[in-house]
């Protein structure tokens, strides 16, 4: 979806959409998620454009509903996800005149905010904006709860609904070192010992 910069208004812009009514934000959240994604989820939008001198100030925030499998246990569960966001979009100039004032601008919104962007001619992609958003939010594990306990490695029982009855093997990691070293070979001690008798009996016949 794009916006019109001349369809925002002095007082600002607010948008409201719901992926089961809005079918362009459900394929935004299944294009971010890709294989994650299911057709129970829901995805909720809440955005507000304001200009001012030029830039865009865009705050909203994004709360969603989606069916995912723990990283653990492999259960299916429910997960509820708010994400605000609030980025400020400069115009993007294209003549050679205003790269050097682009620049400086985005140096200095870098350290004054926490996110900067641009839109490109007289619209904003509220798509790509979206999309975005869903991708930094995703975390590296998935989990249905915080003190998920995960499946028994050798019974493959859900610890989560009480132990299983494989006997815990009890091992201490500072003894493995052990394992790998060889006994010295016996031969080669006598071997080491008769040279040097050999070597005290020449030196006696010498005498």
């Amino acid at each position: 979806m794009e916006v019109l910069i001349d369809d925002i208004p002095e007082d600002g812009l607010t948008l409201h959409a719901d992926s089961k009514k809005d079918s362009w934000l459900m394929d935004v959240f299944q294009d971010a998620i890709r294989d994650r994604f299911t057709r129970e989820d829901v995805i909720k939008l809440t955005v507000t454009f304001i200009k001012y001198e030029g830039n865009i100030d865009v705050t909203g925030g994004l709360n969603i509903i989606s069916h995912r499998d723990c990283d653990r246990c492999l259960k299916n569960y429910l997960e509820k996800t708010s994400i605000p966001f609030h980025l400020i979009m400069a115009p993007l100039f294209e003549s050679k005149r205003h790269e050097q004032k682009e620049v400086d601008m985005q140096e200095t919104a870098i350290d004054e905010i926490t996110a900067f962007s641009y839109y490109d001619g007289d619209r904003i992609d509220l798509d790509e904006i979206i999309r975005e958003q869903i991708i930094l939010a995703e975390p590296t594990k998935h989990l249905c709860q915080e003190a998920c306990k995960g499946l028994c490695q050798k019974c493959g029982k859900d610890l989560n609904e009480g132990p299983c009855s494989c006997v815990e093997e009890k091992h201490d990691s500072r003894w493995d070192v052990l394992k790998n070293l060889k006994p010295a070979k016996k031969k080669a001690v006598r071997s080491s010992k008769s040279s040097v008798r050999g070597r005290k009996d020449r030196h006696r016949t010498s005498e």
